[in-house]
């Protein structure tokens, strides 16, 4: 027998019972084919069904209670997240997700009001009031349901949703955790801005073909990122990343100098790459200067007479590479 605690709305009962803290939420006769499959699934990524019960007459389902924050409530009060935590809470979507679909079901509202960031930091994706079970038979779903910007464009009468529904509806909200708005408002220029242009295509044969892949490419990435993170220069924007580049093709083309090429070629070679590193010298571009100073304790002065010192060095391939043509 539950203990109702609190009415969180005319369809929603916040109850306990011996074992714990439980959401009961009204449900139709139509819906209950979902709730039976979901009565079958456990997984650490979503609110489980537990069962049903009965209150005056009126039927409840039961699920878990997740203690947390939804990730709307976190963007809002803490603003965007870093990519670090983006990849951990849309990895645990994933999961749950792919149990969920394995399952042939479809969530059809994957929102920031809909996964919870649980007291452990997992997600945890709760309310499945509008999934439904994948219809072979079906050209379209009987019923156009989905919260607008997060739903993909077969949610509103085209054909039948499948799992590449809810790829879209992800696509949207890792970009929502990145930016704080959808991608047709501002679609982020960051770390997961290719996965986001994928999951969000309109044409869901170009989407990711399941949860599972997209849950890989987020791992990839961010693989990547933190490869990126251990050379200087390229843990920044884009700008910095190009200039970067330069900077080191520049270090390549002076050993290539110092191993004295040729006449002309040498010459030329070290003229470029001069006029290249002087106002990378100057304004430590790249934060490599800057990055070995403060490991190293140097003062402003010392990191003023490093610039003096490499500048000099620069002039000297300079001179190295028009000396061997006299």
């Amino acid at each position: 027998m539950y203990k109702i605690i609190d009415k969180f709305s005319d369809t929603t009962l916040f109850a306990s019972d011996e074992n714990g803290n439980y959401i009961l939420k009204v449900y139709l006769p139509e819906e209950k084919p979902v709730y039976d499959k979901l009565m079958t699934v456990r997984d650490a990524n979503i609110a489980n069904i537990t069962g049903y019960t009965e209150i005056e007459g009126i039927p409840y389902v039961v699920s878990e209670f997740i203690s947390g924050i939804s990730i709307g409530e976190y963007v809002h009060d803490n603003g965007c997240m870093p990519d670090e935590m983006i990849r951990h809470i849309a990895q645990g979507i994933c999961n749950g997700l792919s149990v969920v679909h394995s399952s042939g079901i479809v969530h059809r509202d994957i929102t920031p009001e809909n996964v919870i960031i649980d007291e452990n930091g997992n997600a945890r994706i709760i309310d499945f009031g509008i999934s439904r079970v994948y219809d072979i038979g079906k050209n379209k779903d009987t019923e156009i349901m989905g919260t607008v910007g997060f739903a993909a464009p077969e949610q509103f009468g085209f054909h039948q949703t499948t799992e590449k529904a809810d790829i879209y509806s992800l696509g949207a909200l890792i970009n929502f955790m990145a930016e704080g708005k959808l991608p047709s408002e501002k679609c982020t220029q960051g770390t997961f801005r290719n996965i986001v242009m994928k999951c969000t295509r309109m044409d869901e044969d170009k989407r990711y073909r399941n949860a599972g892949d997209v849950s890989a490419a987020l791992e990839s990435r961010m693989s990547l990122r933190r490869l990126e993170s251990y050379i200087p220069g390229f843990s920044g924007s884009k700008k910095k990343k190009i200039l970067s580049s330069l900077y080191y093709i520049y270090i390549i083309a002076a050993c290539i100098v110092s191993y004295g090429l040729p006449g002309h070629i040498s010459a030329c070679i070290s003229t470029i790459v001069f006029f290249i590193a002087i106002p990378f010298i100057v304004s430590d571009s790249t934060g490599l200067i800057r990055k070995v100073c403060k490991r190293q304790g140097y003062s402003k002065k010392t990191v003023l007479g490093i610039k003096v010192f490499l500048i000099f060095c620069d002039a000297a391939l300079l001179y190295l590479g028009h000396y061997t043509i006299s």
